[in-house]
């Protein structure tokens, strides 16, 4: 299971609030827990080796700096997307 304290005495909630100003290392149990048998194999697949890989980024924390960057997705660009499959 996913430790819910970043080992400063944060609650995740805190932590996601203040994304990405904070230490880098929060992430790491939650890396732990992805690279463990304990987690599914498609979530490690889409957050640890696809995410990272299509990002062009080394860590964890680097890839969800990325993903809060980027602009929410639109009703125009869902559309755009799905007829270009």
């Amino acid at each position: 299971m996913l430790p819910v304290d970043d080992g400063v005495g944060h609650q995740r909630g805190e932590a996601k609030q203040r994304f990405p100003d904070v230490d880098p290392h929060v992430l790491d149990p939650m890396v732990e827990w992805l690279e463990s048998p304990e987690a599914p194999a498609e979530m490690r697949w889409k957050l640890l080796q696809r995410g990272l890989w299509v990002h062009g980024v080394a860590t964890l924390f680097d890839y969800m700096r990325a993903r809060v960057s980027l602009p929410p997705p639109t009703l125009l660009s869902r559309v755009h997307r799905s007829l270009q499959c």
